[in-house]
């Protein structure tokens, strides 16, 4: 019917003029976002601009105020809007439309009347139709005068509106709707509402996202650098896929139970869009939750032995682990921590706060890889209610420190020599491990009777502690472990502190292929590998006197030379143990819910406490030759 009316054949899609959506020009341009303090003032701002004559309403800023108020729809064309419900066969319109704006009237001198000539007009037929489009400002308090190239053809208004020849061609039986027929919407009409409105949609539509993303958290490791400690020695099983379990909770999984880490709220504030009002996004009060998240793969080959681990002796010579489930599972997996409650502005503070996180319904497994912390906040978040913030910390890999009873031989400043009546083999009858600068106390083993800390050799009572720790500054940084030894009875053998980078296993990309897995890269701290190719780290743990002890591999002897350290044990070499006896149990003070505590002091050798003191501020200063 309509090619009957009009004669011919319609125009056809490509013969259409384009759509240009903003020219290039990404709104609200010059660089700006658009912000709101909720999520709701990106739709409407009605609550703020609460009046509804239309001075105010022209002044609402969200995009739906912006759309309601400047274009027309086939139901809200002059004639159709009043009528309840438009299109009603037989309608009477109102005597005023229920929202005023765009103005009904376009004789209101405010719109302007634009004449289509006949490169424009509208045939019917062979007779060429005159008809005029009625043009109006867009009005928007964010960006003024964003429209100006868009609408440069029509002096920088939009033509929002037709004067229809349809009620001229309308059959005599439809004549009562030849009146509200008087206007209509081209394809014009739209093409400038798509120029208005699609660059807006997008503005706004990033907006939105950016402020559904916009909460941040700074996380950082505490002073000391440590984020998790735990007992590896403690017993444990491997089942054939790889996950560790507790010997006394089968179904429980073998690992971190606390994690510190200290955080703080970095979120910007929000300057709203159109007002410019700073809100503040403070955050905290009731219902907010902070949870730590723990996202991890799986080394597979882990034992509790750790033989399964990549294990490099004091000749350089590197032993690659091997196992059908690989040093890496395919699949990321997440441990999730109990969540914390936030007060009001405790987060929000120049300083970061130390949080403890308790994991031990859902441990980090002792054979994570590639693992890393994300710190998850909801509840308020400035003016919203319900908002989430987030910030990712990169930690160290589990590594590994050991410690064993060496007492079978004496350091006496230029040899080892075997133990005789004045430094005799002597049981470690407490054991403190301490870390950090200055140091704090992260575990103890207190002996009793038939079970002393660390026992006598050949068989060396051996301690092995699994550490989180944080990422040095650069490559020179080392992380402070000191070993505190408490004999059964004086003389006390010397207070040992080595440094580590920490363990650093991870990929490079999140998948990697089975060949770069089977020939990770080495010193990923000392010589980083490139990011942009497909590798793995995988840093070894070390071998000393038989004994798989881990990075940091800390025998416990009397040395003559005071607190001193003589070389290596494996340089001379010491002859391997034949076994040693790992220590279980325990107390983990890292996880005690009080602030750390100093390291405990060793009686009787207050001396050997300040050199010690200044060799850990020479390993974080990347210089361990400082006495």
């Amino acid at each position: 019917p309509l090619r009957r009316m009009v004669g011919g054949d319609l125009p056809q899609v490509n013969s259409l003029p384009p759509v240009r959506f903003g020219q290039g020009n990404p709104y609200p341009g010059g660089g700006g976002v658009i912000q709101f303090s909720t999520p709701a003032k990106f739709f409407t701002t009605r609550t703020v601009e609460t009046g509804t004559d239309v001075a105010t309403l022209r002044t609402r800023r969200g995009l739906a105020d912006l759309s309601n108020r400047s274009f027309f729809t086939s139901g809200t064309l002059p004639g159709f809007r009043e009528c309840q419900p438009p299109g009603t066969v037989g309608c009477t319109p109102t005597a005023g439309p229920t929202y005023p704006l765009p103005l009904n009237d376009i004789t209101d001198p405010s719109y302007t009347r634009v004449e289509l000539g006949t490169a424009l007009g509208l045939r019917v037929g062979d007779r060429l139709v005159y008809t005029a489009e009625f043009t109006q400002a867009v009005v928007d308090p964010v960006a003024s005068g964003y429209d100006a190239t868009a609408l440069a053809a029509y002096g920088g208004k939009a033509p929002l509106v037709t004067e229809s020849v349809w009620q001229d061609l309308i059959p005599d039986d439809l004549g009562a709707f030849r009146e509200e027929l008087g206007t209509t919407l081209t394809y014009n009409n739209l093409r400038y509402m798509a120029d208005v409105m699609v660059p807006r949609a997008v503005g706004y539509t990033t907006g939105f996202i950016n402020h559904f993303f916009r909460g941040r958290l700074e996380v950082s490791p505490i002073d000391q650098d440590v984020v998790a400690v735990m007992n590896q020695g403690d017993l444990h099983t491997v089942d054939s896929f790889g996950y560790v379990r507790k010997f006394s909770a089968p179904t429980q999984t073998f690992g971190f139970d606390k994690v510190r880490l200290r955080v703080r709220n970095v979120t910007e504030n929000v300057v709203e869009s159109g007002a410019g009002t700073v809100v503040p996004q403070g955050t905290g009060g009731a219902g907010t939750r902070l949870v730590a998240i723990a996202k991890y793969h799986r080394n597979a080959c882990y034992s509790q032995d750790l033989s399964g681990e990549r294990v490099r002796n004091y000749s350089g010579v590197i032993t690659e682990p091997s196992c059908a489930g690989g040093v890496r599972s395919s699949i990321q997996e997440i441990s999730v921590s109990a969540p914390l409650t936030v007060t009001a502005g405790e987060l929000d503070t120049a300083t970061p706060i130390e949080k403890l996180f308790d994991f031990s319904a859902d441990p980090i497994p002792v054979n994570a890889t590639d693992l890393f912390i994300t710190l998850a906040y909801r509840g308020k978040l400035g003016d919203e209610a319900d908002a989430i913030a987030l910030g990712t910390y990169d930690v160290s890999e589990p590594t590994f420190v050991g410690f064993w009873n060496n007492t079978d031989y004496f350091w006496n400043g230029t040899n080892y020599l075997g133990q005789n009546a004045t430094y005799p083999q002597r049981n470690a009858f407490t054991f403190y491990v301490c870390a950090g600068v200055p140091s704090k106390w992260l575990f103890r083993y207190g002996g009793a009777v038939g079970s002393v800390a660390l026992g006598i050799p050949p068989t060396p009572g051996h301690l092995r502690l699994g550490l989180i720790v944080g990422r040095p500054d650069n490559t020179v940084q080392r992380f402070p472990v000191r070993g505190v030894p408490i004999m059964q009875t004086s003389p006390h053998a010397s207070i040992r502190s080595s440094g580590t980078r920490g363990q650093y296993r991870q990929a490079s990309k999140e998948v990697v292929a089975p060949s770069v897995l089977a020939s990770p890269y080495d010193n990923c701290f000392v010589n980083p590998p490139p990011t942009n190719v497909d590798t793995w780290c995988f840093d070894p743990i070390q071998k000393r006197r038989g004994l798989l002890s881990g990075d940091v591999a800390q025998p416990i002897y009397w040395s003559t030379a005071g607190a001193g350290d003589g070389p290596d044990v494996d340089s001379v070499p010491l002859p391997a143990f034949a076994s040693a006896a790992v220590r279980d149990g325990g107390e983990i003070k890292f996880n005690d819910a009080a602030a750390l505590q100093n390291c405990p002091s060793q009686p009787a050798r207050p001396e050997d406490e300040g050199f010690v003191e200044s060799q850990e501020e020479g390993l974080l200063l990347g210089n361990d030759s400082i006495q």
